[in-house]
C-alpha cells in the first residue's frame, strides 16, 4: 500500500483504486504546498 501512496503523490494515479490511499496521499499534497484553492485540485510532484 505504501507504493500506491508514494505513486499518487509522486504521479498522482490512484492504482489501487483505494480511497485510504488517495485520502493520504490528499493529506500529504496539502501539507507540501501542492493543493491549488483556486481549481480545487491537488497538484502531483510530477506534472504532465
Amino acid at each position: 500500500m505504501w507504493g500506491a501512496i508514494v505513486n499518487y503523490v509522486f504521479q498522482g494515479e490512484n492504482i489501487a483504486n483505494n480511497r485510504y490511499v488517495e485520502n493520504i496521499g490528499k493529506k500529504i499534497l496539502y501539507k507540501e504546498g501542492r493543493y491549488d484553492a483556486k481549481t480545487n485540485k491537488f497538484k502531483p510532484f510530477i506534472e504532465k
